[in-house]
């Protein structure tokens, strides 16, 4: 990882630059003119995990590890800290396509949640748990390809996902009331059936995703 300069980081923001997100704190997503994403994450102390093992650092390898497993996602072209700012920057390529909930909020697709519940199941076969789940960071991209974004807070495990941590994942897609909302129209049951007829388990497997579903409480 590079170390920059506060004078090489407010350069980077020189020129045209749009703003995709920002809080009391500054800017955290900017895209340049060229196409490409700067996300910038504040470190809020050395006494966190955020910097012994840096969010920029995590996204990198996230993305790689995606990238192996043939999972549409961003290439990353640089990262660096300013000690300064307390802010490291990661600069990638801009991942051409809609969000879900953008292509939602234009037409409701049955297919497309098909699609989506298919996503999922190879997501989790191939031992992905993407905590930041839900439908404003997958992409539906050309020849209807869907791919991932912001994978910052995301594992890779060495196997496929158990029933437990399944339901836990997505467990963080049901906090969204407009995603559920949309799935709902679909049918969430028939969602989950489309979701475990691509996990390709067990019917005693799919009798323990059915008990850690309920024992969260989630919504049927």
């Amino acid at each position: 990882m590079k170390t920059i300069s506060r004078e090489e980081y407010h350069r980077l923001f020189d020129g045209n630059t749009k703003i995709l997100e920002k809080d009391k704190f500054g800017k955290k997503v900017v895209e340049t003119s060229d196409k490409k994403i700067i996300k910038i994450f504040r470190l809020k102390s050395y006494f966190s995990s955020a910097f012994l093992n840096p969010y920029a650092v995590r996204f990198k390898k996230n993305a790689e590890c995606l990238k192996h497993l043939g999972i549409p996602t961003v290439t990353v072209d640089k990262i660096a800290y300013c000690p300064e700012e307390k802010r490291y920057i990661i600069i990638y390529q801009k991942l051409e396509g809609s969000t879900l909930r953008q292509v939602f909020e234009h037409s409701y697709d049955p297919g497309l949640l098909l699609k989506l519940a298919k996503f999922i199941a190879n997501l989790h076969r191939n031992g992905v748990y993407f905590r930041s789940l839900h439908l404003g960071n997958i992409l539906l991209m050309e020849k209807d390809k869907l791919g991932l974004i912001d994978i910052a807070d995301m594992r890779v495990l060495r196997k496929s996902l158990s029933p437990r941590l399944r339901v836990r994942n997505f467990r963080h897609l049901v906090r969204y009331a407009d995603d559920v909302s949309i799935i709902k129209q679909f049918g969430l049951s028939c969602f989950l059936v489309h979701y475990l007829k691509n996990a390709n388990q067990s019917s005693k497997w799919e009798i323990k995703f059915h008990r850690y579903w309920k024992s969260m409480k989630l919504p049927m």
